[in-house]
């Protein structure tokens, strides 16, 4: 069973980068004799300073009263932006909120966060009321945004003395103890997760980060208790969280559930709680291939190759999984069908042994970095052929889709729209002040970008590492195969007491009821969606055994 992977913090740099132009150029000498005995004195920074504070006064004032519109307002507040070293910190944060919220305004909430942060890190006290504009549009935008690692960049700074976080409250020792974890500060990041309440949003979140640093660890019966808050019908009737934000993580509880019951070898709960993952949600294929290790393990091999059969439906034909067939074929091999073991090896090697063969080949010539792993990311999304790109498009999807690569992937979209819309629509129709947004904009999909590359280039390694892993199990396997086959030949079976003599032609798993049990027969032979996950393939066992007098 694979490790259950954690959710990806990512981090930026996005700290306010003024750039510095001088405010007022120091005046030519003239001999004109009217300017005998005028200063020609250059203004002092303070004395820029003051110019620029009235000029913002007098701009909110404008606008609060109506005399210009939104437009002149934000070319206005660009152009201060752009003067921000002649600043005050008390007056680029005051600049900042001010755009922070026009942007949002404006349509570019993302955008708004960066500047709202910004903010927020120039500031001594970043607690104290006058930064409350910049706390609430960071709390808007994180209800509808994918902002987190913006906010655990902003909580790894903050120097909080004990105060708590406008808007946010508890909730911000989420944020707090993702930093934490990500600097390695485990212990500290499990007592900060453990301060989010129950109300909170990010409640359920912050129990699932806790139950991952657990199974880090390898204290799986801590991490139990979390996960069973998660998928309680109380904890979610309160959540607060989007129903497809909460469904999701939901079935990634119900995941790391079955893992851990079945490191613990409680198959059967295993499988119920594999089977409660949502059959519409990412996680069902995993949730269906899994409990054929469950089922096998506790004593239904019948109900195991039945998950099997539907995980290599043609609705999964580009899914990558080269140890469905070697499951198989070790089901067969256990009931001494060696037969259909013989075949089921076959598909192991026919299907996946080039396709990995390429993949190898395509790591070892192109020595890929993460901008060359992104470019490739990137390639295949746009639909370029899998012969253009020399790996079959199968890994890559596969690859593309991994856990570790879905948090990044979504915040990096995000970026992508606002930025599109920014450059095409600019700010309430202009495009004068668009220039530092836009370079925030572009800075922080840099670091995205990076990453995307970074974890892609992983996961693909990971997958030729674990096909190796599997090709061994394999070879194995076969020499096993080969002598049983001959010892069934000459009347008895090799190893013969621990294999499955008797198969139980029970369809229901003893001690569940009916609505627990949620499958039905069917026959084997095609394919319904809605009958994935309820095959059971009605086999006998084949094993011969020799009794000795």
């Amino acid at each position: 069973m694979k490790t259950i992977l954690r959710g990806i913090i990512v981090v930026l740099c996005l700290s306010f980068g003024a750039s510095r132009g001088a405010l007022a150029q120091e005046p030519k000498k003239s001999k004109d004799p009217r300017n005998f005995g005028r200063s020609n004195r250059t203004l002092t920074t303070e004395e820029r300073g003051k110019i620029l504070r009235n000029r913002l006064t007098k701009l909110k004032r404008d606008y609060r009263r109506g005399i210009i519109n939104s437009r002149a307002f934000w070319d206005a507040l660009a152009d201060l932006h752009m003067r921000g070293s002649q600043l005050t910190d008390v007056d680029r944060i005051s600049l900042l909120q001010t755009q922070s919220v026009l942007l949002n305004e404006a349509g570019y909430p993302v955008t708004a966060a960066i500047y709202a942060s910004q903010a927020i890190n120039l500031s001594n006290r970043p607690t104290d009321r006058i930064l409350a504009p910049a706390w609430s549009i960071l709390r808007r935008v994180s209800m509808n945004r994918p902002i987190q690692n913006l906010l655990d960049t902003v909580a790894d700074k903050l120097k909080l003395q004990g105060k708590v976080v406008p808007e946010f409250e508890s909730e911000w020792n989420y944020f707090y103890a993702n930093a934490k974890a990500r600097s390695g500060a485990l212990d500290e990041a499990l007592k900060l997760y453990e301060k989010v309440e129950s109300n909170d949003r990010y409640f359920i979140p912050s129990r699932y980060q806790q139950a991952m640093i657990y199974v880090e660890q390898n204290k799986l019966h801590l991490a139990e208790k979390p996960l069973k808050i998660i998928v309680d019908v109380s904890t979610k009737k309160k959540s607060s969280l989007p129903d497809s934000n909460l469904r999701s993580l939901v079935d990634y509880a119900l995941m790391a559930l079955g893992r851990i019951y079945y490191e613990q070898e409680r198959f059967l709960d295993s499988i119920k709680v594999y089977r409660a993952v949502d059959r519409d949600g990412a996680n069902f294929y995993d949730a269906l291939f899994e409990q054929s290790w469950s089922f096998f393990m506790g004593g239904y091999p019948m109900h195991a190759l039945g998950a099997l059969y539907a995980v290599e439906s043609p609705f999964y034909d580009k899914v990558f999984n080269p140890e469905a067939p070697l499951v198989r074929a070790l089901i067969n091999y256990w009931l001494c069908r060696y037969q259909d073991s013989r075949s089921a090896l076959a598909d192991f090697s026919g299907n996946y042994a080039d396709t990995v063969e390429k993949l190898e080949e395509f790591l070892e010539q192109k020595h890929l970095d993460s901008e060359t792993a992104y470019q490739l990311f990137e390639n295949m999304l746009s639909g370029v052929s899998g012969e253009s790109l020399e790996i079959p498009l199968s890994v890559l999807k596969t690859a593309a889709e991994k856990d570790s690569m879905m948090l990044v992937r979504d915040q990096y979209a995000s970026i992508l729209e606002e930025k599109r819309r920014l450059e095409t629509k600019g700010v309430f129709g202009s495009y004068r002040g668009s220039k530092k947004p836009l370079e925030y904009m572009d800075r922080w999909a840099l670091a995205l970008r990076k990453d995307i590359g970074q974890r892609y280039l992983a996961e693909l390694i990971d997958i030729k590492k674990e096909y190796q892993r599997l090709y061994a199990q394999a070879e194995f396997l076969y020499v096993e195969l080969l002598m049983s086959e001959k010892e069934q030949i000459l009347g008895k079976e090799l190893h013969a007491s621990s294999k499955i003599t008797r198969v139980s032609k029970r369809m229901k798993i003893a001690g569940w009821a009916d609505t627990t049990q949620a499958w039905k027969a069917s026959k084997i032979g095609e394919y319904w969606w809605d009958e994935l996950g309820y095959y059971i393939s009605p086999v006998d066992s084949q094993c011969q055994i020799v009794r000795r007098n």
